[in-house]
């Protein structure tokens, strides 16, 4: 499954994807973003306004990536989950350090910091919706920040030097070179426990268990979000994944394979749609 996931990554994804869907899986219909904006003007940076948004389904633009369950993300963005003030000390605040290039950002949050939590918590939440923080700059959101990009993948790649070893053989493509034990992005793969490293329950060669070159992780990643949008149903209460596999030569049969999917998820409506229709017809031809 896990070398199909990567198949699907490469001929749906792209090569250069950095961020994930904060939403995976989830109804963009029930998700938003609530946005702290910020202004910048001659490097002189001021809080603007708490903003409640539409989630934008281009979601590079938010630069979301997972780090841990708890603490900052790789940006100062996260899931907003629980106690809305632990997320705001957590993944906004928690994320920056003191460092020269985001100070102007970090004081301007601090001085305004009790106006910016009493605007979030004064935002009315939906239970069935789910919620990304979030900042922005000049109504530019993080993605769209250089600056962001590269503090982003400077975080990673201090995290990944962790768990890796300059001379490995990706478990995926069997590229020689550096490899990693934890940027497997799969919720049943984890280096949390001793008991789950292999080579002397030693975390510093859990890169043994399940090696990774950045290239197979990254289509790994956008295999499994294409999986999440268009490969999944539900039969008997069960939710199910139908994942395709071609035999031969993937890159010019899986394509084709994969349009059909997302043209039969495209054209799928929801109950509440059909009810909507159902009524519209049945007013226009009842007198």
């Amino acid at each position: 499954m896990i070398e199909a996931l990567r198949e699907i990554g490469i001929v749906c994804g792209k090569e250069d994807a950095i961020s994930a869907n904060p939403f995976l899986g989830k109804d963009p219909g029930l998700c938003k973003v609530i946005n702290i904006c910020i202004k910048e003007n001659g490097g002189e940076y001021t809080f603007n306004e708490v903003r409640l948004e539409d989630f934008n389904n281009n979601y590079s633009i938010y630069l979301y990536k997972k780090k841990a369950a708890q603490g900052a993300n790789y940006t100062p963005c996260g899931l907003v989950a629980g106690d809305i003030e632990k997320t705001i000390k957590g993944r906004i605040y928690g994320w920056f350090n003191g460092d020269k290039k985001f100070i102007g950002i970090e004081k301007v949050l601090e001085i305004d910091r009790e106006k910016i939590t009493e605007q979030i918590k004064g935002i009315e939440r939906d239970k069935k919706t789910n919620y990304l923080l979030t900042i922005s700059i000049n109504d530019k959101h993080l993605g769209e920040h250089q600056e962001f990009k590269e503090e982003m993948f400077n975080r990673c790649a201090e995290k990944q030097k962790g768990v890796s070893t300059d001379d490995g053989t990706c478990s995926l493509c069997s590229a020689k070179g550096s490899v990693f034990g934890d940027i497997a992005p799969l919720s049943s793969y984890t280096l949390d426990k001793q008991c789950y490293i292999a080579g002397g329950f030693e975390k510093i060669k859990g890169w043994k268990n399940f090696p990774l070159c950045l290239s197979c992780s990254n289509y790994l990643q956008q295999g499994k979000e294409t999986m999440e949008k268009y490969l999944k149903f539900r039969l008997g209460g069960v939710s199910y994944y139908l994942i395709p596999r071609c035999v031969i030569n993937f890159q010019e049969n899986l394509p084709d394979l994969m349009n059909v999917y997302k043209n039969y998820e495209d054209k799928k409506i929801d109950t509440e749609k059909l009810k909507k229709i159902s009524a519209e017809e049945d007013d226009y031809i009842l007198p």
